[in-house]
């Protein structure tokens, strides 16, 4: 009886198809165990930098910083350090190339290697500003106590797209040199004395007013 090469045939194949289909599907599997840690390490970078914002939100009123804070060497050491850092976050968040069946062109590669980068480069410069104003709050110091000026405004400090607050009071601070900017309700038939006791948090980044009342003495 003549062997019959058709199903022979159909069942080689058939085996060499369900071995292929069974070796994408462990790769498969591989990239999604590594995409999971990779999906984990984007999602804590980004709430590291939402949490900054909220902070420096609700915080940065009461913060003026020291002058040679964003200086052209500061600048300068920063965005070096963001290069590294970006470089450091692609290599362990960049998508499994070798995972796919199909081979990915270099132009791929490069497209895949800038948009990551420059995505993460993008969100540390902008991050730039709000790290030193959460610094100065963040970094523990000592409270110190002293009296000084101020002056009352009108109107007050913006609200965002609420406008301004009726009235404002600024507050000089010796050690920055600034003054920080605050809402204050004011009452026309109230003479208030003309200084300030402040209780002042500062450090190597700035100063955090962490309260104030009027020196009546």
């Amino acid at each position: 009886m003549a062997p019959n090469f058709k199903n022979f045939s159909i069942d080689v194949v058939g085996k060499k198809t369900k071995n292929r289909f069974n070796q994408t599907r462990d790769k498969n599997n591989i990239m999604a165990g590594y995409s999971a840690v990779k999906k984990l390490i984007r999602i804590s970078f980004y709430t590291v930098i939402i949490l900054n914002f909220l902070l420096f939100y609700f915080k940065s009123i009461n913060v003026t910083l020291l002058s040679n804070i964003f200086d052209s060497k500061v600048y300068i050491c920063w965005s070096l350090i963001n290069v590294i850092i970006s470089i450091i976050l692609y290599k362990l968040t960049k998508p499994n190339l070798i995972g796919f069946l199909d081979p990915i062109s270099r132009s791929k590669r490069v497209k895949f290697f800038v948009g990551y980068f420059f995505e993460y480069f993008c969100a540390l410069m902008v991050t730039m500003y709000v790290v030193p104003h959460n610094l100065v709050y963040i970094v523990p110091s000592e409270i110190q106590t002293y009296t000084t000026v101020y002056k009352m405004t009108s109107p007050g400090p913006s609200r965002g797209k609420h406008g301004h607050y009726k009235n404002g009071i600024k507050i000089y601070e010796k050690y920055t040199g600034d003054r920080f900017f605050l809402p204050f309700d004011k009452s026309d038939n109230k003479q208030y004395p003309p200084k300030l006791s402040v209780q002042i948090k500062n450090n190597i980044f700035g100063s955090y007013l962490v309260s104030y009342r009027f020196y009546d003495k």
